[in-house]
Formats: structure tokens, sequence, C-alpha cells
């Protein structure tokens, strides 16, 4: 098995998403990559921040099709941080996945990081961008993350022990880089990451991402803050 050390048990995973405004003309394409899985998740959860009921709800549908418990939860938006915890509160599961509602899971994603989840507490799995290029993490370590380099996509499962203590941050404008931080909480907790060589999931990147809305200002900002927080005795 690619990356694995033997088959193991499939542990129980959430995947999660927060979806508002625009985003929700990708759940269709989101649910189906979910529903689509070689080894299905536990549960899924869809956080409906404003604008996309009629679409949440029928991404649930989908995914219930297919033998998978799906819940939409709706509150207001107020800020990228504060979704995803509203989204990952939701899950009940050892584990849990955030994946952005304007990208794909690969069919075979949840078989990959089955064999690792008993050496690991992030998985950090590699990408396939629309181009066919792929990016992996696969030597990242608690350390890495500490000295303030990206080790993780925002879409990596986790256990959600560590979540409980450590959430998403929910900091205003540009500091609002949640999955960054995120990955430093754990590594201060000395949470253990494995990363995957082989892609997971697709990175879309298109026109209207949240990361294209960031200027080289706003992201040098983001980049201090990560290594002011990482350097933190």
């Amino acid at each position: 098995m690619p990356d694995g050390i033997g088959p193991g048990p499939v542990p129980e995973i959430t995947v999660v998403t927060t979806v508002w405004g625009a985003y929700g003309r990708f759940l269709g394409e989101w649910a189906a990559s979910v529903a689509g899985q070689t080894v299905p998740p536990s549960a899924v959860v869809i956080a409906e921040l404003g604008g996309c009921a009629a679409e949440a709800e029928q991404a649930a549908t989908l995914i219930r099709s297919r033998g998978t418990a799906a819940t939409v939860v709706s509150e207001p938006f107020n800020g990228m941080g504060q979704a995803r915890n509203t989204a990952v509160a939701a899950s009940a599961t050892d584990w849990v996945m955030h994946l952005d509602a304007d990208d794909l899971l690969l069919p075979g994603a949840l078989e990959l990081v089955a064999p690792l989840t008993d050496r690991a507490d992030v998985v950090s799995l590699a990408t396939r961008y629309p181009s066919g290029r792929v990016r992996s993490f696969s030597r990242v370590s608690a350390r890495t993350i500490l000295s303030g380099r990206v080790g993780c996509f925002s879409c990596s499962p986790f256990r959600r022990s560590f979540w409980e203590r450590s959430p998403y941050q929910t900091l205003a404008g540009p500091l609002d880089y949640v999955d960054a931080l995120l990955w430093v909480g754990f590594a201060r907790l000395g949470a253990r990451f494995v990363g995957t060589t082989e892609p997971g999931f697709t990175y879309r990147q298109h026109a209207g991402s949240f990361r294209r809305t960031l200027t080289p200002e706003k992201l040098a900002a983001a980049r201090r803050h990560i290594l002011r927080v990482s350097r933190l005795p």
C-alpha cells in the first residue's frame, strides 16, 4: 500500500467543510469527490455560513445516498477560523479532515490516510495541482512546523483531541491564516506529523479563492505572525 506500513484498521474520520457566498457553486463536485472514496468517511459535516443553504442540502443528500451520514449546520459567517471551528465542533470522530469547498479529494485519499494513523496525529496529504504537478511534505515534523516552514496543506487529517486543546485561531484580517496556525498549535502540543508522497486531493487555486485575495503585504504580515507564534517559549 502506498506510503503505508500495512493495511491496518480504518480509523473513524469525519470530512468537514465550510461554505458561504460564491463557494456554493463548488459543493456539488466537492460532495461527489467525498462520496466517491474507496474508503468512505464515517460522517460528513457542512458548515453553511450564508447564501448556500440549497447547495449545502443538495450536497448532503448526495452523500447520504451513498450511505454516509451528512449534517448541515448553519450560522452567520464570522471569519474563517470561527467557521472551521464550527464545522469541527459538529464532528464526533477521533479524526477530522477539513476539505475546502473548492477542492476535491482523489478517490483513494482516505485509503491513503488509514495505515498512517497509528503513528501520526496529523497526516500531511500531498496535493496534485490541475496542471498535474504534485507537491508533498513527506519529511514534515513538529520541528519543521515550529521553524515556520510550510508542512501541511489545510485539508490534512488530524486527531480531534489536538483541536480540542488548540483550535483554529480566530484572528481578524490577514492574520486569519487559520491552517498554518493550527499546525503550529498542534506541534507545540507534541503532535506527530507524517507526510504522504502520493497525492490525496486536487488543489484547484481558482481565480476567486481566498489565497488569491491576499496581497504581498497581507501575506508578509501573516508570515511574521506565524513565525512569532512558532518561536514562543
